[in-house]
């Protein structure tokens, strides 16, 4: 049998970008799921976190179905499930917390380097070589600004992905399953990168365009888009040979063994 963290089927030959949008409206209550994500999303304007863990335990039970499924159904929202979807949502969360606490610092030691260094240089060079010097960098610190950015992304996107499968925070920090979903899929992660980016300014074009309203859906398309995204790149990684995430173990109940029976007692009631 199938389950939720056993993928069945066959893997896409390749990555279908443009399925990520497709799919949710295979639903027939896709937009009505848009709405009730954007209107979690908005509620972040009054609430924080809150509406956005919500939506991203919906993303989570979708990842679920979808590799359960062939990539061929998904779920509807369903607000009877807002404590499920919060349990879901924690782990993703906290790895995400924390990983951001770790890079960030190094970001910030990184970046100044990166810029300083040259402008520095090109100050030492003189009026004479120093804009010659400062023409060259300036590409330099760019391409260099761009491999960071890209670095930190292809790091956090096994690590997040793992954490959702495996529900758990120990098991997401798995550097060898890391770095080998990084080897086998750099290249899908960054066209992958590139076209969220892309279709994001697109959609928010649009939903300006309209006045704000459509941003409320635009926001919510892009969560679930990136949902599908994910479900493929794992799909591929597995047929490339990449180890599945084990699910989280969950610890059986303790059902009592029947103990001796206490003999019927002999005499009526004492106190009747």
């Amino acid at each position: 049998m199938a389950t939720a963290f056993s993928p069945i089927g066959s893997p896409p030959p390749a990555m279908q970008f443009f399925r990520s949008y497709n799919y949710i409206f295979e639903n027939p209550n896709g937009w009505i799921n848009l709405l009730l994500c954007g209107l979690c999303l908005l509620s972040t304007a009054f609430v924080p976190v809150v509406g956005q863990l919500v939506v991203l335990g919906y993303t989570i039970e979708i990842l679920q179905s979808l590799m359960a499924t062939s990539g061929q159904r998904y779920p509807d929202f369903d607000f009877n499930r807002f404590s499920d979807y919060l349990n879901k949502s924690i782990w993703p969360f906290l790895v995400q917390l924390v990983a951001s606490l770790l890079l960030v610092p190094i970001a910030f030691l990184i970046f100044p380097l990166v810029v300083f260094v040259p402008l520095s240089i090109a100050t030492a060079a003189g009026e004479d070589a120093g804009p010659i010097i400062l023409i060259i960098m300036i590409p330099l610190i760019m391409i260099l600004s761009i491999a960071i950015g890209v670095t930190i992304f292809m790091f956090l996107t096994p690590l997040i992905l793992r954490a959702m499968l495996a529900q758990d925070f120990k098991a997401a920090w798995d550097l060898g399953w890391i770095k080998s979903f990084i080897r086998l899929m750099y290249r899908e992660m960054i066209l992958t990168g590139l076209f969220l980016s892309l279709s994001s300014i697109a959609l928010g074009l649009l939903g300006i365009a309209t006045c704000g309203i459509g941003l409320l859906f635009a926001q919510a398309m892009i969560f679930l888009a990136s949902t599908h995204l994910n479900y493929q790149q794992y799909m591929i990684f597995l047929a490339r040979g990449g180890a599945p995430v084990p699910p989280k173990q969950v610890a059986e109940p303790i059902v009592p063994t029947a103990g001796p029976k206490m003999p019927p007692p002999s005499g009526g009631n004492p106190f009747r």
